[in-house]
C-alpha cells in the first residue's frame, strides 16, 4: 500500500473506534512507506481514546525517537488519554514539560479534547520532557480535571495559580472542575472559596459550578449554605438540575 493509502485507512480505522488497527497500519508504515506525523498522530489520539493511554505515551515516544517531532496535536492527544484515564501525575508531567517553553502559546485542537475534561511515573521522565508546546486554558483544564477524577485537591488549586502565572486566564471550565476535585476530596469550604472568588475574577458561576458546590454541602451537611446555593442560583436564572438537587 502506498503511504497516502495507509493513511486514509487509518483515517477510517479511528472514526470506527478500532485503534488495534490503527497502530497496526502505522506499523506497517513503519516498515514499508515510512510514518508520517499526522499517522503518529492519529494512533496516538485513538489509542487515548480507547483508553490505552500507556500505548498512546510509547507511541509518542517512537515518533520522537524516529526523528519526527510533535507538535501542538500529539502533545494535546497525549495529555488527553492521561486525563481522560485519570492519570494526574502524567498529566502534570506533560503540562511540566509544555511549561518549559518560552515561545507565545499555541491552541491546542479542540477535537482532542472531545470529552468535557477528564499514574505511571516510569514514563514521565522520557521524551516528555523535550516537549515544545506551551500550555493554553484548555491544557490546564484538562490537567485540572486530571486531578479532580482523581481527588487530588491540592493539585487542581495549585494549577489555578500557576496558570495565572503563565499568563493563562482561568475560565469557568478551570474553576467549576476544581471545586469537582474540592467536592470528590470532601473539602467543602475550599471548595465554595473558590466558588465566592470567582465574581472577582469577572467569572459567573454556571449550573455546573453551582451543582459541584452543592454536592460539596451535602456531603458535609451544610443544608443551610446549599440552600443559599439554590437561592443565589434562581437569582441569576439558573434552573438546578437533578445533580444540583442531589
Amino acid at each position: 500500500l502506498a503511504q497516502r493509502d495507509i493513511g486514509s485507512l487509518m483515517g477510517k480505522m479511528k472514526r470506527a473506534g478500532r485503534w488495534e488497527h490503527v497502530v497496526a497500519l502505522l506499523r506497517c508504515a513503519e516498515q514499508e512507506t515510512g510514518a508520517t506525523q499526522i499517522m503518529y498522530n492519529m494512533a496516538i489520539s485513538a489509542c487515548g481514546k480507547s483508553g490505552d493511554w500507556m500505548e498512546s505515551l510509547r507511541l509518542l515516544s517512537v515518533m520522537r525517537a524516529r526523528g519526527l517531532a510533535p507538535d501542538d496535536f500529539s502533545y494535546g492527544a497525549a495529555l488527553s488519554a492521561c486525563a481522560n484515564a485519570a492519570q494526574w501525575e502524567e498529566s502534570l508531567a506533560i503540562l511540566d514539560t509544555a511549561m518549559v517553553n518560552e515561545s507565545p502559546p499555541t491552541t491546542l485542537r479542540l477535537g482532542v479534547f472531545t470529552a468535557y475534561c477528564m499514574l505511571h511515573d516510569s514514563l514521565a521522565d522520557g521524551p516528555l520532557l523535550e516537549a515544545t508546546v506551551s500550555p493554553n486554558a484548555i491544557c490546564f483544564n484538562s490537567a485540572i480535571d486530571a486531578c479532580a477524577r482523581a481527588g487530588r485537591s491540592d493539585e487542581a488549586i495549585e494549577l489555578l495559580q500557576r496558570m495565572t502565572a503563565a499568563g493563562v486566564a482561568p475560565n469557568e471550565i478551570s474553576y467549576s472542575t476544581a471545586i469537582k476535585a474540592c467536592e470528590k476530596a470532601g473539602q467543602s469550604e475550599r471548595a465554595l472559596a473558590l466558588l465566592d472568588e470567582m465574581p472577582a475574577r469577572g467569572l459567573e458561576p454556571n449550573v455546573v459550578t453551582y451543582g459541584a458546590a452543592l454536592s460539596a454541602c451535602e456531603k458535609a451537611g451544610r443544608s443551610a449554605r446549599a440552600l443559599a446555593l439554590l437561592e443565589a442560583m434562581a437569582a441569576r436564572g439558573l434552573e438546578p438540575n437533578a445533580i444540583s438537587y442531589k
